[in-house]
């Protein structure tokens, strides 16, 4: 039995089955013409292999924190690919989870993810069986809860415009599992999981960040910035809370 089938369910496991839609080294995205793999650029076996093992970790760390918050499910799921298809050594294993606690902000996970996926596409964009690794086991991770956050989605799509894939590979999974209110939990910085009472409080905590009052001396551009950012913040907060009475 594959790992995948262990994990997950039967509806996503299926996702990553040899005959399914995002495993199968589908004509269109990379055996055919339209994905042309680069030359490899001139770079040392043992580098290339740092780049992939740590490269890749960060990476996945990025996707777990990216509906901000790590549950037990997701640290299982780090785990065995820290194991399983990365390979870390014990010392490797270490300086990464210490990386892993270094990610903290939005502003943290976002510049490491689009770090990392520069470094990757820089060391394996010639390879067409590991972009078709990274890929799965980014997938994997997003899934984790069965619905896809909105860093995560974004991410995806830049792996797929950064190697230069066809996203038809990713497309039908997209629509299926992309969480609803994916852009309005992002908005509030917070998980799908928690209650109402929390979603207020992330509400209020985030008000709190962009009012008109903090920002009397800030320039009228900067002014006009935060309006919006509240507008967005309200109405996020509306939806959410509409969503959970209904």
């Amino acid at each position: 039995m594959n790992w995948t089938d262990e994990f997950f369910d039967a509806e996503i496991a299926k996702i990553f089955a040899s005959k399914a839609i995002t495993s199968r080294k589908i004509t269109m995205l990379i055996i055919s013409e339209r994905r042309k793999a680069p030359e490899p650029i001139n770079m040392t076996s043992a580098e290339r292999s740092r780049i992939l093992i740590n490269g890749t970790f960060k990476l996945l760390a990025c996707f777990a924190k990216a509906d901000f918050f790590i549950s037990k499910r997701e640290a299982t799921l780090l785990n065995y690919l820290i194991k399983g298809e990365l390979a870390m050594n014990a010392e490797t294993a270490r300086h990464a989870v210490q990386v892993f606690n270094q990610i903290q902000s939005v502003a943290d996970i976002e510049e490491h993810a689009e770090q990392q996926i520069d470094d990757l596409v820089r060391a394996w964009g010639h390879d067409n069986g590991e972009i078709q690794r990274i890929f799965n086991m980014c997938l994997a991770m997003s899934l984790c809860h069965g619905k896809i956050s909105y860093l995560a989605d974004k991410w995806l799509l830049k792996i797929i415009k950064k190697f230069e894939l066809h996203p038809i590979n990713y497309m039908p999974v997209r629509e299926q599992f992309l969480h609803p209110h994916a852009e309005a939990y992002h908005t509030l910085q917070i998980a799908p999981m928690v209650d109402q009472e929390q979603i207020k409080l992330a509400w209020r905590r985030q008000c709190s960040l962009y009012h008109p009052d903090k920002l009397i001396k800030a320039s009228q551009e900067k002014q006009a910035w935060a309006k919006e950012k509240l507008h967005q913040i309200n109405q996020a907060y509306e939806i959410l809370s509409k969503n959970r009475k209904a």
